[in-house]
């Protein structure tokens, strides 16, 4: 189709330990169907190629799959923050399977096993301290999206419990709140993140905090709007460490929690391409210092 060599399509073949694969294997599928009909209706001893129907049934398994793979690469990065991705990237996951409308029998087991598994493994993600912390502490999430009240409080309370620790030594006062409603407004665009930005922009969340004492500072942190979607948490806690100085130290304890084993994967992966049958008298020290000027991309190498 006169397309250069970096821009053909090739079938792509799942692989049961690669995450997504089989996604991937049928998003590519259907879109070459047309020149794969082309070649297989040429020969007759090829394999029988698809109706209609069953391309049509292929499809929407791709659109019930297409959020699931939007979420595990979402949370498989190593260069910005995922840990308080979690719980809004579960949810945003959640509306996208239930605003999903198969017709096709196999397409409406697949979404009803998918929201099964998916409750099954994420109805008590909320409960995890560490991702409920670093949620609240995102300034691009805070509450908006618990769903569930008490959880949400207890966190609060948590947060609030090492704030008093951290403020004991300095003698600083803490004042009680009262219950809390974030104002925001951001600009809406669909993607997965599509139920967050219809959150944010009609303000359908409701304040959850309860009537136990917070301090100040706290309080105003989550009466302050809401961060943009695309912000860097760790730049938008620099501009607010003034204002929140000991939010700030506790945000910087959990935000860089990474939540997957992916980037540890890659870099055991990078290690194996160093080292070969003809460089396997690499020490450790020197493998380091390789593994690291890998890892250096090319705007920090100043090309």
């Amino acid at each position: 189709m006169g397309k250069s060599e970096g821009q053909i399509l090739r079938l792509k073949q799942d692989i049961a330990t690669r995450w997504n694969s089989t996604f991937y294997m049928l998003d590519q599928f259907v879109k070459l169907s047309a020149h794969v009909n082309n070649v297989v209706i040429k020969f007759p001893q090829a394999p029988p190629m698809l109706t209609a129907s069953q391309l049509q049934e292929v499809i929407e398994i791709i659109a019930l799959l297409r959020p699931i793979e939007s979420t595990t690469t979402e949370t498989s990065g190593s260069k910005y923050i995922t840990c308080s991705k979690i719980i809004p990237l579960v949810h945003c996951l959640e509306s996208h399977l239930d605003a999903a409308n198969p017709t096709f029998e196999i397409s409406i087991n697949l979404k009803r096993k998918l929201q099964e598994e998916v409750h099954k493994r994420f109805s008590k993600i909320e409960g995890v301290t560490i991702l409920a912390t670093a949620t609240l502490l995102d300034p691009r999430f805070k509450k908006l999206h618990f769903k569930d009240p008490l959880l949400c409080s207890q966190a609060i309370k948590n947060i609030a419990s090492m704030m008093r620790e951290l403020n004991e030594d300095e003698g600083i006062s803490i004042a009680a709140a009262d219950n809390l409603e974030v104002n925001i407004s951001q600009n809406e665009k669909f993607d997965l993140w599509s139920h967050h930005k219809q959150l944010v922009a009609t303000r359908i969340h409701a304040s959850i905090m309860d009537n136990t004492e917070v301090p100040n500072e706290l309080t105003q942190y989550f009466v302050s709007p809401i961060s943009p979607l695309e912000s860097d948490p760790i730049q938008e806690w620099d501009k607010l460490k003034v204002l929140y100085p000991t939010l700030h130290k506790i945000s910087m304890k959990y935000l860089p929690v990474v939540v997957t084993s992916v980037p540890s994967e890659r870099l055991f992966s990078k290690a194996g391409n160093i080292i070969t049958e003809k460089r396997n008298r690499l020490t450790g020290k020197r493998l380091s210092k390789l593994i690291f000027l890998n890892s250096i991309t090319e705007s920090q190498w100043g090309l």
